[in-house]
């Protein structure tokens, strides 16, 4: 009776749970495990893996076909897995019965390999016409069941703090902030430190800076890059978090004027958001439609970095999914500085493109924006990819940073 009492509770939250799926928002709600029958969970050296797909069927006989519950998934440890092993929940589009909501639960190389399946049979068009997917975090029924397992409230499994280098500035100086997570479990957690694009919430994770004045309005102007193109996830972008310990999401002292540029003085306020809840693969990659990332075998960057993507789906499986939020920080810009008139914009573009020129990298299409106390100039602004970027002290037209991003 116990059994089946937590079988029924465990298909409740995992049925309550496909209303937050592929919903057209940030699923937010989700930073815990879902609890699944002891059955679909696999314990093994080789780890369990969650998955949550919605697939569209080219016919209603494709949708019968898909779902027979003794299609072979793999085998492992001399054992065959059939789609009865892993299937956990399905749900059905009353209004449209070629659309199917899937779970499905079990060892890690059966679920990655079942998944790429997936992937070869909406890319042929033989059985899907439509397919998204995300990794869910699934564990058995018994990881609630031991008292010294059981899970913490909402929000409790990681604590995110924010830190400026001070608590004053003068309007033109630089603002300084790092991020801390902390791991409250009671085990090794996996994570993904922040990438290029993550303070803006191009792709995940999630490391964005929200900013308000003392009225709880924003005053500050959002700086968004000229180019979304990012580089896509390495080996060395995951990490583990020890038991109780905290490091820092970012190597160094990241600066303010990244994300916004402050206009006037007066008492402002900070909070960071950290956020692993991506509802798709293409999410962790950058700010890419379905469709864009669904076409990527016909992209030649992207065929390159292939095997770096099936790579990363083994370290994206073990990520926990977590959204949390820091407490609000204070600071206060008391007063303008006194500026010289620095370099001119024309003046800025010289030196940009003898740079440009040195490092062979795109000499056209130059574009330049006022950001504060810098220029910040990019090369081939019209395409996406192989943009040079140069930002210089307007003051000084010292180089503060360059790099060449995108494909």
């Amino acid at each position: 009776m116990k059994k089946k009492y937590l079988l029924k509770v465990a298909s409740m939250l995992i049925i309550f749970s496909s209303l937050h799926f592929l919903s057209g928002t940030e699923i937010s709600d989700l930073p815990h495990p879902l609890v699944v029958s002891d059955r679909l969970y696999y314990d093994g050296p080789e780890g369990n893996a969650g998955l949550a797909f919605q697939v569209k069927f080219i016919s209603a006989q494709s949708l019968t076909t898909f779902l027979k519950l003794d299609t072979p998934v793999g085998n492992i440890n001399n054992r065959s897995y059939t789609l009865r092993d892993i299937l956990v929940d399905v749900n059905f589009d009353g209004g449209n019965a070629n659309w199917a909501d899937v779970r499905i639960s079990g060892p890690k190389p059966i679920i990655l390999d079942y998944l790429n399946d997936l992937e070869t049979k909406f890319r042929k068009k033989n059985l899907l016409s439509d397919f998204s997917w995300m990794f869910m975090n699934f564990k058995p029924t018994a990881y609630y069941e031991n008292e010294g397992l059981r899970a913490p409230l909402k929000g409790d499994i990681f604590s995110i703090f924010l830190a400026a280098n001070k608590p004053k500035y003068l309007s033109a100086e630089p603002i300084l902030i790092q991020v801390m997570i902390k791991n409250n479990w009671d085990r090794k957690l996996t994570l993904v430190k922040p990438q290029d694009g993550s303070v803006h919430g191009f792709r995940y994770p999630f490391c964005v800076i929200e900013l308000k004045n003392d009225q709880g309005r924003k005053e500050g102007f959002s700086v968004t890059p000229a180019c979304r193109t990012v580089n896509p996830l390495a080996a060395d972008s995951f990490f583990e978090i020890e038991p109780g310990k905290a490091v820092a999401l970012f190597a160094k002292e990241i600066p303010l004027a990244n994300c916004f540029t402050i206009q006037k003085p007066g008492v402002y306020y900070l909070m960071a958001r950290y956020s692993t809840v991506a509802n798709h693969e293409c999410k962790w990659y950058g700010s890419y439609t379905f469709d864009y990332w669904n076409s990527r075998f016909e992209n030649e960057f992207w065929q390159k970095n292939e095997p770096l993507i099936q790579a990363n789906r083994w370290h994206l499986a073990d990520v926990e999914r977590v959204d949390v939020r820091s407490e609000w920080i204070k600071i206060e810009v008391e007063r303008p500085m006194t500026q010289s008139r620095g370099i001119s914009k024309s003046e800025a573009v010289i030196i940009a493109e003898k740079i440009f020129a040195q490092e062979k990298w795109p000499t056209n299409d130059i574009m330049v924006r006022e950001n504060g106390e810098f220029w910040d100039i990019q090369s081939n602004s019209n395409a996406l990819g192989r943009n040079g970027f140069i930002r210089l002290k307007r003051a000084t037209g010292e180089v503060v940073s360059k790099h060449l991003t995108g494909p």
